[in-house]
């Protein structure tokens, strides 16, 4: 789990993003908003379902090792939201 005081500097959105708004759908603490830009507050849970949700794998993480996303291909994005 992110410690919540640190965890938007954890986070990089990329010139993929299109804001398309699916990060905030499957954000379960409503914890991101989209204008001109992604917006993070300060409640993330370390889930990372905008990571492994994003249409353009445009989120990731600072320190990520991998850009590899992975969803149950079973379950549809209209399930999770």
């Amino acid at each position: 789990m992110l410690p919540n005081d640190k965890s938007t500097q954890k986070y990089i959105v990329n010139d993929q993003c299109t804001k398309c708004g699916v990060c905030v759908q499957v954000c379960p603490v409503r914890n991101i908003m989209v204008d001109k830009k992604i917006d993070f507050d300060n409640h993330c849970e370390g889930c990372f379902s905008c990571l492994h949700l994003c249409p353009k794998n445009a989120l990731h993480l600072k320190n990520e090792q991998s850009g590899m996303c992975w969803r149950n291909p079973d379950v549809s994005l209209n399930e999770i939201i």
